[in-house]
Order: structure tokens, then sequence, then C-alpha cells
């Protein structure tokens, strides 16, 4: 990959599925990734965007909780302020002390964003909920979320917003390709494969043009200024039989009833 970013030219456009950090030199090279930076990203804009402006962090402690910290820069540029940030030790048997210290804070606040990948997130949901009540929303990005619904073990996440892919949101049932006909462990990288296939022939227009953009699988995408192909998610809320849309207003009408029934599963 960096040898590619690093030529002079390219004989044809080349689409890669990563990126590097450093600006790309050829004129074709165009690089698509499903970098968590990404997703960073969404949720700084999705939350902004419903007029949050106070965050809580909670994050796992290593380099998954590294990967996350780029959360608080951006909200500190976009011109948010961050009340309490908090670390966890994914070793720990309990994690209710690091969530109280955050429960302190949380008048002060209005959403708390969590970073943590979905083994981590099932143990610790229970524990925010318990000590922060369901008041104050809670996001997170795909990684809590492994891509199959398992209602035995992602029952623990229910009434955790997140950001998604749409394949996995709203899968359309006309499909070329059913996402539930592939693999149950790598259903995104399927998805990213439709959308490179898709893409391939339309980057010369895509490129051109700021506004154009292809309605894919793992988002709706466009080129930027540097080719990288950017995504805009769906923001997603985990219920009782999987993810579905979420919308501000979907809170307040079903906030009581999706906390009920996952009251009783504790």
């Amino acid at each position: 990959m960096k040898k590619l970013a690093g030529a002079a030219e390219l004989p044809i456009p080349v689409l890669t599925l990563n990126q590097v950090t450093a600006a790309a030199k050829p004129s074709n090279l165009y690089q698509f990734s499903l970098a968590p930076e990404d997703e960073v990203n969404e949720i700084v804009a999705k939350v902004w965007g419903e007029g949050h402006r106070k965050a809580l962090v909670l994050y796992s402690k290593g380099k998954w909780g590294d990967r996350m910290s780029p959360f608080r820069l951006q909200w500190k540029a976009q011109g948010g302020t961050l009340v309490a940030a908090q670390a966890f030790n994914p070793k720990a048997v309990d994690f209710s002390g690091a969530v109280k210290k955050l429960s302190e804070q949380v008048a002060q606040a209005d959403f708390m964003f969590l970073a943590a990948p979905a083994k981590l997130a099932r143990r610790v949901w229970g524990q925010i909920r318990s000590k922060l009540g369901t008041k104050t929303r809670v996001y997170a990005t795909s990684h809590i979320y492994d891509g199959h619904f398992d209602p035995k073990d992602d029952k623990y996440l229910v009434g955790l917003n997140f950001v998604e892919i749409p394949w996995l949101v709203e899968p359309t049932p006309d499909d070329a390709v059913s996402s539930k006909g592939l693999s149950k462990q790598l259903p995104r990288l399927y998805a990213m494969g439709v959308d490179a296939y898709r893409l391939g022939s339309r980057l010369d227009r895509l490129s051109g043009n700021p506004q154009a953009h292809v309605q894919g699988k793992t988002s709706i995408l466009r080129v930027d200024s540097q080719r990288r192909i950017q995504r805009k998610l769906t923001l997603a809320r985990m219920d009782a039989t999987g993810p579905v849309k979420f919308t501000p207003s979907d809170q307040q009408k079903s906030k009581a009833g999706v906390f009920a029934w996952a009251k009783s599963l504790f």
C-alpha cells in the first residue's frame, strides 16, 4: 500500500481496500477502508447534529482505547466540552468503579461515548445502565456488535446506540447477495467487497463531483479531495431482535419498553 501511495503515477486507476495516513501521490489511486477512526468521525458528527455539546468518555485501556482516542481530540476541535474521561481495565471482573466515577459527572454531560469491543461492551453495558440510568444517551462504534445477531449474547447490548453499515441494519430483500447467506464472522468485509465492485466503474464520476455518491452496502459513499472513499453510516440501536435504525425521537417512544424488556434479563 505504501509503495502504491508513494508512486509517481499508476498506469490505470487503482482502488485499494486500505488507506495510508499520508496523502497519496498518484492522481488515480483511491483508498477505501473500514477504519475505526472513520467511525469516530461519524459519532462526532451525529451527536453534534443532535445538539449534544458535553461528553463523557468511557474507554478500554490498551491498544483498543488508543485507537478510539481521536474522539476526544475531534470532539474538542468541534467545539464540544469533554466533561470527563475514564479508562477501565479490560481484564477486570467488575467495572463498577470506573463507571461510578463517571456517574458522578453525568449531571454535567449530554451523552457518553463508549469505546469497547463486543465482548467488553456486553459486560460493561449493564453496569453503565445501572449507574447512569436511561436518561443519558450512550453511543459506540460498530465494534460493540459482531455483525450477526445472537439473542443469547446480544441481549446484553439492548438499548445501546451505535453506528453501523446499512446492510446490517436495513437489509434490502432484493439484494443480489443477501448478508444472511454470507459468512457470519465477516459480514462487513463481504459488504465492502460488494461496494468495491460498485465503485470500480464510478471512480472518475465520483472524483469529479463532490456531490456525487453511491448508495452502498457499507454506507453512502463519496470521494474526497484526497481520493479517499468517505462513508456515511447508519445510526442504530440494539433492540430485542437485533439492530434497528435509530432516530432521536425513537428513544422517547421506545425507551421504557426496551429497558423493561432488558431489565428482566439481568
